[in-house]
């Protein structure tokens, strides 16, 4: 049976958020992280903030330690959201950026006709 440590060790690794996120998130160092995953008696308190820096719930590994929350708040990612969610998305950053090139054209060309109007 693994232990604390090697169960959260687990979740971090799967959950894909880098150790040195996970380290200032708790304002620890990453070795202190490290240290987590070896321990076979990690604090419920630490368990619990991880979880949430992780958008995992602990209560199913640790039933007899952690109560599940009411409202557990998951943030989703963008593989979760449906295909409508992601092309709005999509075409909302895409206007964005040829908002931003367009302006950045004419910039350009107000800065070439500044300097033709120099050189004459």
């Amino acid at each position: 049976m693994k232990h604390r440590g090697e169960i959260i060790e687990k979740v971090v690794r799967e959950s894909g958020i880098p150790i040195s996120i996970i380290a200032k998130s708790l304002k620890k160092s990453r070795q202190f992280v490290y240290n987590i995953f070896g321990n076979p008696n990690v604090p419920v308190d630490i368990i619990v903030s991880i979880g949430k820096i992780t958008h995992h719930d602990f209560s199913q590994e640790f039933k007899d330690l952690i109560v599940a929350p009411k409202k557990y708040k998951v943030v989703p990612s963008t593989e979760t959201l449906n295909e409508d969610d992601q092309n709005n998305d999509a075409n909302h950053w895409r206007t964005k950026y040829l908002e931003v090139l367009e302006k950045y054209n004419q910039l350009l060309q107000e800065i070439v006709k500044k300097n033709k109007k120099k050189k004459e």
